[in-house]
């Protein structure tokens, strides 16, 4: 009995290390293939993904409606303040999933933020509210796992650093030899395992 358990549980430990870098490349091939992810300065309908990479970004949108951003072992920063929201505002939809950004939005914005997936991750909004109680309204939506988001009105410093590509292929690097790593550690456990097994049906014979 602990011998298909032991398997069990080593393959399910190392399918959740390796399934979720396969899904991303395999979304950014999609992506590819289908001519998306790549940022519009100049769009209104934001269509956005950041998977294995990262950038800084400033949007001149017209008539900024929201649209969706994936950051995916990437992210970055969006600047959100040479835009003009559309008149009945806009809905952003963020998906963070083992990487985040930074939203910089201007003051005359009002922020509405939530996250509908948390997942060791979340979102920090910390955008001033406007005195105007008409101001426009940017509705952020956040599905953040292994990540987040931060809304501010100011850019501070970069969050990117000077290589963003080199720290995300050392991330990848090390993920890499985790699975390693952790392919030997389940391979040792279940032979150990087996090993016990044995010897109780031995004792038991």
């Amino acid at each position: 009995m602990l011998r298909p358990l032991s398997r069990h549980i080593g393959l399910a430990f190392l399918a959740g290390l390796i399934i979720p870098p396969i899904a991303a490349l395999m979304t950014k091939r999609r992506y590819a293939d289908e001519g998306r992810g790549t940022f519009m300065p100049e769009a209104d309908d934001l269509d956005t993904a950041l998977i294995f990479e990262g950038g800084e970004y400033a949007s001149t949108a017209p008539s900024f409606t929201g649209g969706e951003l994936l950051t995916w072992y990437g992210g970055g920063r969006l600047d959100l303040r040479g835009a003009t929201i559309a008149p009945g505002g806009a809905d952003l939809r963020v998906r963070a999933i083992f990487g985040g950004v930074q939203l910089i939005v201007p003051p005359t914005w009002r922020v509405e933020a939530t996250t509908t997936t948390p997942i060791m991750g979340g979102i920090a909004n910390m955008a001033q509210a406007p005195v105007d109680p008409d101001a426009p309204v940017l509705r952020v939506s956040t599905m953040a796992i292994f990540g987040g988001v931060a809304i501010s009105n100011e850019a501070g410093e970069s969050m990117l650093g000077a290589d963003i590509g080199e720290i995300v292929r050392s991330a990848t690097q090390k993920a890499m030899e985790a699975v390693d790593e952790a392919s030997e550690a389940v391979n040792e456990a279940t032979s150990e395992a087996e090993t016990a097994a044995a010897s109780a049906v031995d004792k038991v014979g």
